[in-house]
């Protein structure tokens, strides 16, 4: 939530876009924005706690420098790494991947219901766009 929350912030035309799909060693996890992007300068150091990129970027946006910190422990506790791509004024991409496991099906209550999830084509993807005026 923190990454999608990040991207709205950060992203004021353009699109945000959330996909999950299997990977070969677990599930994948990517959010990507066509927002203002991370200076390069800066990458290394967004997930130190109460770091938040530029002065510019801390003033002009608030914010306290947790979210990103947080959100590596998490995946870290999970098992997982978190990793950015980002260019400055094109946009960035926040992955993870986390070694989940199937778990077998549990008897459906309504069968209608998983009749209905089943015939949903897959994978699926989120978009949210925004544009100025």
């Amino acid at each position: 939530m923190n990454l999608l929350g990040n991207a709205i912030k950060f992203t004021h035309h353009g699109q945000i876009k959330l996909s999950v799909h299997r990977g070969p060693t677990g599930v994948v996890f990517t959010v990507q924005d066509t927002g203002i992007g991370i200076p390069a300068s800066q990458q290394a150091l967004i997930f130190e706690t109460f770091h938040q990129g530029t002065a510019h970027t801390q003033s002009h946006y608030g914010g306290n420098g947790l979210g990103l910190s947080i959100s590596r422990r998490l995946v870290s506790m999970l098992g997982g790494q978190i990793s950015v791509k980002s260019h400055e004024g094109q946009g960035t991409t926040f992955s993870f991947t986390l070694s989940l496991q199937p778990v077998p099906a549990l008897e459906p209550a309504d069968r209608d219901s998983v009749r209905a999830l089943q015939s949903t084509s897959l994978p699926l993807h989120f978009w949210w766009s925004t544009t100025t005026q």
